[in-house]
């Protein structure tokens, strides 16, 4: 839990930050589905493997999974980091085997338990 006041130190607050896993191979850039689309799985996956935190969060925005359409009005980064579907996301998933996956429920109990 967090220190309200001296946010993100420990403390006695009741909220639990979970941050969004940076991402090792863009500095200053989240891990997120953003990169998937934009630099590919084996990318991805080097990514990932160079977190070393408890919990890898892995940033997700639904618009990162439109097509979005010559006239739509988006930068030009937007179309890049952004791909139909959850396809790639759901291959990664696959990619990872028996990795457990979790959700902010169970990350609550087990950091509550800690």
């Amino acid at each position: 839990m967090t220190d309200e006041s001296r946010f993100p130190y420990p403390g006695t607050s009741e909220i639990l930050e979970i941050p969004v896993s940076p991402n090792r191979v863009l500095a200053g850039g989240p891990l997120g589905l953003g990169f998937l689309n934009s630099h590919g799985p084996e990318a991805f996956r080097n990514a990932m493997i160079r977190n070393h935190g408890r919990y890898l969060v892995i940033l997700g925005h639904s618009w990162e999974m439109v097509s979005w359409g010559p006239d739509d009005p988006v930068a030009p980064w937007v179309r890049t980091a952004a791909k139909a579907g959850p396809g790639r996301l759901a291959n990664l998933i696959d990619s990872l085997g028996e990795q457990p996956l979790v959700n902010t429920a169970t990350v609550l109990a087990a950091e509550q338990r800690a």
